[in-house]
């Protein structure tokens, strides 16, 4: 497998950007400010590109089984010990609740940010519908992988997304509150969660990745390195500056699924052009990322994303520290969820990938001793003992 460490280093602030994204106007009192949800279109983007880095083309059934068996090693340990510690945390009764057999399922089988329906999207801990769009992308990764073209998929994936999207809205342009009719087909989910319209990003990751291994700009790219890297920091800042904005235009000239994922996805290029860069690791911004410290916290980055959240409601309901400061409750929480993520990654996520991938060596028979020259026996003169 190619390590970027680099690369890994930017997980740990995509992952910091959504435990802040979690706690505003729950412990942080400040206005809601979308840009920090942009963690996850990172990781959809950053998700295609590292893959295609270290599997390139899947064209067999074997090198396809191998490549499914270390995705669900990499994910599925952490969400199931999740999805149990969410049940335990909230609702014990609800893996007994027959009402929940369908959302319990899908959850647990990874399909639920599938169905368009708030109470099947954020059935059990809430943040794993994007893991749930993940093995969509696992599922077609092999084609994607495999095309000849693949700017025109890329073109084909955006221009069907924004298709859907209009005639989405053309049918229901609702954005009320999707908590009042949970059990109903939602726009909002299918525009933010469905794995349909998220897909464009994981394949936009796939095609920087291959402009990445072909070296076409890897001499620019080195030669300007920290300006590149630094305008590519700029760009997805102002990005994230602009995009409730352009949500907001959006909604006001009646297109308000489509101004919801232009505000969460459309920033797959601004973040595919950061990895291509910060990926050659050759500019002052790749040093500073190189540090073990950013290093280990990206390699933990997905056991936080994973546990936050959970730590955020239980803190939140059950009113821990709430005669405190709200600085002091969003420490906490924020400590909590970085120890918890580690506390998972050493006994859950390391154990268990190794477990699930862990195959036996074959024994090799023991090499055949060659007699050189000089370990050959002497002849003995005649007469001699």
């Amino acid at each position: 497998m190619q390590r970027i460490d680099t690369l890994t280093a930017l997980r740990a602030f995509a992952a910091a950007a959504l435990v802040y994204y979690h706690q505003q106007g729950v412990f942080i009192p400040v206005s809601y400010n979308g840009a920090y949800a942009l963690g996850v279109s990172f990781f959809f983007v950053l998700s295609g590109f590292i893959l295609c880095l270290n599997y390139g083309a899947l064209r067999s059934p074997r090198t396809v089984g191998r490549f499914m068996l270390a995705r669900f090693a990499r994910l599925y340990p952490v969400h199931l010990f999740t999805f149990v510690l969410f049940g335990l945390a909230f609702a014990p009764d609800i893996f007994f609740n027959p009402d929940y057999r369908g959302p319990l399922l899908t959850n647990a089988v990874l399909l639920h940010s599938w169905v368009p329906v708030f109470g099947y999207v954020y059935a059990m801990n809430p943040v794993s519908w994007s893991i749930s769009d993940e093995f969509f992308f696992y599922l077609i990764f092999p084609f994607a992988s495999s095309a000849r073209s693949l700017s025109w998929i890329v073109v084909g994936a955006l221009a069907a997304t924004i298709v859907a999207l209009l005639v989405a809205e053309h049918f229901d342009a609702s954005i009320a509150d999707m908590t009042a009719k949970p059990w109903e087909y939602s726009p909002v989910e299918l525009a933010l969660h469905s794995p349909i319209m998220r897909v464009a990003e994981f394949i936009t990751g796939i095609w920087f990745a291959r402009l990445y291994s072909a070296g076409t700009l890897s001499r620019h790219i080195t030669r300007y390195a920290t300006a590149l890297e630094l305008a590519c920091v700029g760009a997805v800042i102002l990005y994230g500056a602009l995009s409730t904005r352009l949500a907001t235009s959006m909604i006001a000239v009646g297109h308000p699924l489509l101004g919801i994922w232009l505000q969460n996805s459309a920033g797959l290029f601004v973040f595919g052009a950061l990895m291509l860069v910060v990926a050659h690791q050759a500019g002052a911004v790749s040093r500073v990322l190189r540090s073990r410290l950013l290093v280990f916290l990206g390699e933990t980055s997905f056991c936080l994303y994973m546990v936050h959240v959970i730590i955020i409601q239980y803190m939140n309901l059950n009113h821990v520290l709430a005669d405190h400061a709200w600085w002091m409750r969003f420490a906490v929480a924020t400590s909590l969820a970085y120890v918890g993520s580690f506390l998972i990654w050493r006994t859950v996520e390391v154990p268990m990938r190794r477990l699930i991938l862990w195959r036996p060596r074959r024994a090799t028979p023991a090499p055949v001793a060659k007699v050189t020259v000089e370990e050959r026996p002497r002849r003995v003169a005649a007469g001699g003992r």
